[in-house]
């Protein structure tokens, strides 16, 4: 049976109780009717009409008990129209009036508006007319029988015509409700996967915020109480998972904090989604730095926050570190006494301490821009740019080299200059460090140090050393030499070295000789 077949019948069956109640209705009055109006020839009919009312109540009782199969709508419809044909038949009979069948006539146009079926009708109308058409022959055929006939023909065409007109719009209500049915259908699978999506998409967030590496949680808008935490939040705050939902957002602040986190909460939505820097104590007592990030959540039945935390107290104590070594090493940088700078990137300064200013006679805005070239005495620069290229090539790590450099005013001065690469731990270059230290001082000393070593070694190499017994004359002071010859002392040293003598008197021989 096809889907149009069984809403036909559905929707006859569901006209069954109120066919039968009019049946029955119909019949009891005309019971009336005939036992009070009628005349003698109608008395009979009183228990025919009341019998067919009785049966009629019955048959609408038992609709009312138990619910008729829809395969029998039709057929028990048919018995109805059946049982009121043949009460009609039996009043034309016996009552010999022929305007009896105008009965039929609308018991045929009723049925075109009960039925739901072409051939139930067709059935009905060819039984009505057969019998009608019997009672007619045993009449003798009256006047007007023609015209009955030709009349009860047009109620059932008009019948028919009511059929056709009641299914063409069940067709369309079944087309529209057949459309409804597929959009119902694939609203409800819609739906359905809507709710599976929904299921897993809570599925995965639960899962998101049960294994999520970094503490999370969820707490209450009004009294702050912990609705819901993480297996991280457990095992970083050491509390346990009951322990947490017995507290508030207060007891994981130390008392000092407190104030603040109030302020926070009440903060503009807009502003929600910033990080946070707050204390939290763990359940041992530690206090901790945690960078906090809030959203309002819907959680249940609750306005809730839902919060993710990260412990940045190891970062912090690194920065405070880093921030210490940058002050220390700007301290060391702007108070070192001797020059120096340093360079980002190329080979300009960018930055520079008060020593090398003060050795260049330049401030740091003048020095800010330039390089090391820009001050080496000419005579120096080719082995300067020799070394500072080695190193920018990446041969060198670092170089030293000693050479002049000009000052703004003044003469040019000595300095040692040490270039470094400073890297971090992956060897990524950050800086380049440049120091230089005056050296005038020690190479001038270095110079006449030079100087009188050489002024030495010449006064050295003009006097030819004596060595062994010399002997000489007692008395007059000649000595011999090698060969036996006696020599005075002057032409004896004059011959075994550069000296040369003048001859003079001293005091003492002046006296003697000339009494003086």
């Amino acid at each position: 049976m096809n889907l149009t077949q069984a809403g036909r019948d559905r929707v006859v069956r569901d006209a069954l109780p109120g066919l039968t109640t009019g049946i029955a209705v119909l019949q009891a009055v005309l019971a009336v009717v005939h036992g009070t109006l009628g005349s003698a020839a109608e008395r009979p009919f009183v228990l025919v009409d009341a019998a067919s009312a009785v049966v009629a109540a019955g048959l609408r009782y038992a609709l009312g008990q138990r619910a008729l199969p829809e395969r029998w709508a039709h057929p028990f419809a048919f018995g109805c129209g059946v049982l009121a044909v043949v009460v009609v038949l039996l009043h034309l009979r016996v009552l010999g009036e022929p305007l009896q069948s105008l009965m039929l006539g609308l018991i045929l146009i009723g049925a075109g508006s009960i039925l739901l079926s072409f051939w139930w009708l067709a059935l009905l109308a060819g039984a009505s007319l057969l019998g009608w058409l019997a009672v007619m022959v045993s009449l003798g055929i009256p006047p007007g029988t023609l015209r009955l006939g030709i009349a009860l023909l047009g109620s059932w065409a008009l019948g028919a015509m009511i059929l056709g007109a009641r299914l063409r719009s069940f067709r369309r209500l079944e087309a529209l409700r057949a459309q409804n049915e597929d959009r119902l259908t694939r609203d409800v699978t819609e739906a359905r996967g809507l709710a599976e999506s929904m299921r897993q998409s809570e599925e995965t967030h639960r899962l998101l915020f049960e294994k999520s590496p970094l503490p999370m949680w969820v707490v209450e808008r009004e009294t702050l109480q912990f609705l819901a935490v993480n297996d991280a939040a457990v095992r970083h705050y050491g509390s346990s998972r009951a322990e947490f939902l017995e507290m508030t957002l207060r007891d994981v602040h130390p008392p000092e904090e407190v104030p603040q986190l109030l302020v926070d909460l009440a903060r503009d939505a807009s502003e929600q989604g910033s990080p946070l820097t707050t204390r939290h104590r763990k359940k041992d007592g530690t206090v901790i730095d945690v960078e906090v990030v809030a959203h309002d959540i819907a959680f249940g039945e609750w306005n809730a926050l839902l919060a993710v935390l990260t412990d940045v107290t190891e970062r912090r104590r690194s920065e405070v570190a880093l921030r210490r070594s940058r002050e220390s090493f700007q301290q060391l940088f702007e108070e070192a006494p001797i020059g120096m700078a340093i360079l980002a990137s190329g080979v300009a300064f960018t930055r520079v301490n008060r020593a090398l200013c003060a050795m260049l006679g330049y401030s740091k805005e003048e020095l800010m821009g330039l390089s090391f070239d820009r001050f080496v005495e000419p005579a120096d620069l080719e082995v300067h740019l020799a070394a500072a290229q080695e190193f920018f090539e990446g041969q060198r790590s670092s170089f030293k080299v000693e050479a002049r450099y000009v000052p703004k005013v003044g003469d040019p001065l000595w300095g040692s200059l040490t270039v470094e690469r400073i890297e971090d731990s992956t060897g990524q270059m950050l800086f380049v460090l440049v120091m230089v230290e005056d050296i005038s001082e020690r190479r001038r000393a270095a110079e006449e140090r030079e100087r009188m070593i050489d002024e030495l070694k010449e006064a050295l190499a003009n006097v030819k050393t004596l060595r062994g017994l010399i002997p000489i004359c007692a008395s007059c002071k000649k000595i011999r030499d090698d060969k036996g010859y006696w020599s005075q002392v002057e032409v004896y040293v004059r011959d075994r070295s550069e000296a040369e003598f003048s001859h003079g008197i001293c005091p003492e021989c002046m006296k003697k000789l000339y009494g003086k």
